[in-house]
């Protein structure tokens, strides 16, 4: 339990500053996705406390939306450092990397690339860590 509003289910992933986990929460069963940052360097925080704002001002179906107080510093009993977390929605959809694995390919064709990176473009959206477990899948569906 988490704030006594998250209960965490499992690990997503994690990348080069944080773990991503799902969680659940408990007022209404809604599974989120909790953000943890685990690089504590001054810039990696500025940057992680700039998330909720910039995704509360972009709007697009494939970017998380966030809520209000999303974001909190939760400290563990048995650390010295705070751990800085972000609670955003979970898209229930196919990411980059499980479309590719369902598909038995290695990677995507050039076209579907393009279509990708526009999308988030012309958002002016800056992913500073892109990968294909970060993206959620554009394709059309059919």
């Amino acid at each position: 339990m988490l704030e006594r509003r998250y209960r965490v289910m499992h690990t997503l992933g994690e990348g080069r500053f944080g773990k991503t986990y799902e969680v659940s929460e408990v007022r209404n069963n809604v599974p989120k996705v909790l953000k943890v940052l685990i690089n504590n360097q001054q810039k990696a925080v500025e940057l992680f406390q700039r998330q909720p704002e910039v995704l509360s001002f972009l709007n697009h179906p494939e970017i998380p939306k966030v809520e209000a107080n999303a974001y909190f510093v939760y400290f563990p009993k048995n650390s010295q450092e705070p751990l800085h977390c972000l609670v955003i929605e979970k898209i229930e959809r196919l990411n980059l990397q499980e479309y590719i694995r369902q598909r038995g390919d290695r990677s995507i064709h050039q076209k579907q690339a393009v279509y990708i990176l526009q999308q988030v473009h012309r958002q002016n959206f800056f992913h500073r860590e892109i990968k294909s477990s970060n993206m959620v899948s554009f394709t059309k569906k059919g």
